[in-house]
């Protein structure tokens, strides 16, 4: 999910780089904020489904996800709840889960 950035241009903690993730300024309009998610997509080449949270920050409220957080949603039901991030969470970890979870399907 693409939530309220956190190194926004505006924000005080941007990284200064317009030719990376820094350009971005803090989105006013949920337009604004559908444009950054767009492009955050485009730059990473994701190929997962993303989604955008809204100008209320609900997503980022409800799963207490700033800056960052990883989590694994099955059946509705958080399965996997990381620590927050940068510094707190752990990618081989859920690399970890999801290989076990789903070891049956792996080619």
């Amino acid at each position: 999910m693409y939530i309220k950035e956190a190194h926004a241009l505006d924000g005080g903690f941007d990284f200064g780089d317009n030719e990376g993730w820094g350009h971005v300024k803090t989105a006013t309009a949920l337009s604004e904020r559908l444009a950054a998610a767009k492009d955050w997509v485009k730059k990473t080449g994701a190929s997962t489904p993303y989604f955008c949270d809204t100008m209320e920050d609900t997503g980022r409220l409800t799963y207490e996800a700033f800056p960052e957080r990883l989590y694994i949603i099955e059946d509705g039901k958080i399965a996997y709840k990381g620590g927050p991030g940068p510094m707190q969470y752990n990618v081989e970890e859920v690399d970890a889960w999801l290989k076990k979870r789903f070891q049956s399907r792996r080619v």
